[in-house]
């Protein structure tokens, strides 16, 4: 029995081992994936965010896109907006390095298409839609189709006739009192600072890898420090919701008056 055996262990090693380490690169390419659609969610949201504020005039400089009533039909809005959102999404990714190598073709494998909602003209819908590669040794690679769809209101300006618009539209941030009237108040902007040195930071989990050096990220009332400055870890996220709703907080002082 004991000659019989000799030599167990090691095969089952050999065959347990290889199975064990490629169930890990699964689960590595699995992470680096979802963390792709988060950053891809954030830049669309915000280049849908910055087209949205820019609308009005676009919707009153293209007047070839009309029904018999007068009133733009969207398709304006649609035509203009995946040229713009296309641009403004590459320039939020930034050089995103997980992105380059997940994605097939990198960034400019990402296509954008921005249609009107059929319901009401003053919203778009944004999707982009990209193939993300799983390369596993000895399977080869694998694409899995991706998409991501942002559904953001255009502002294209206050009617008093429109019933059900008359509340007023704030910002907010997870975590905080106050509520801000304005997108751009300096509150709301995160500042980055540039050091040399990371003691007292922990790692970013998104961007620092082990053995780095060199110059780090930190935010000026963050935990953590980055390597790279375009980090999802360094945005903030900013919600755009209605007065109404926020009745607990108190006005921003620098913006709210």
């Amino acid at each position: 029995m004991k000659r019989i055996n000799i030599g167990s262990s090691v095969v089952e090693a050999c065959i347990v081992i290889p199975l064990f380490l490629l169930f890990m690169l699964y689960i590595i390419h699995i992470y680096r994936m979802f963390y792709v659609d988060a950053h891809i969610h954030q830049c669309l949201v915000e280049a849908c965010v910055y087209y949205a504020e820019r609308c009005y005039l676009e919707d009153k400089l293209v007047d070839n896109a009309t029904d018999n009533n007068g009133d733009s039909d969207g398709t304006n809005i649609a035509l203009a907006g995946t040229a713009v959102i296309n641009v403004q999404l590459r320039k939020y990714m930034g050089e995103d390095q997980v992105a380059s190598q997940v994605i097939a073709g990198g960034k400019n494998g990402i296509i954008v298409t921005v249609l009107p909602d059929e319901n009401n003209r003053k919203i778009f819908l944004a999707k982009a839609s990209y193939m993300n590669m799983i390369k596993i040794p000895i399977l080869g690679t694998f694409k899995v189709p991706r998409t991501v769809t942002v559904r953001q209101k255009a502002f294209l300006g206050y009617d008093r006739n429109e019933e059900g618009e008359t509340d007023e539209y704030v910002y907010i941030t997870p975590n905080e009192a106050v509520y801000h009237l304005s997108r751009d108040c300096s509150h709301l902007k995160r500042v980055v600072l540039e050091r040399s040195g990371h003691t007292g930071y922990a790692a970013c989990s998104f961007c620092v890898k082990e053995n780095e050096s060199g110059k780090v990220y930190i935010t000026d009332n963050g935990e953590v420090y980055h390597n790279n400055p375009k980090c999802l870890g360094l945005k903030r996220t900013i919600n755009r919701v209605k007065k109404s709703t926020v009745s607990g907080l108190m006005p921003c002082t620098r913006c709210g008056r």
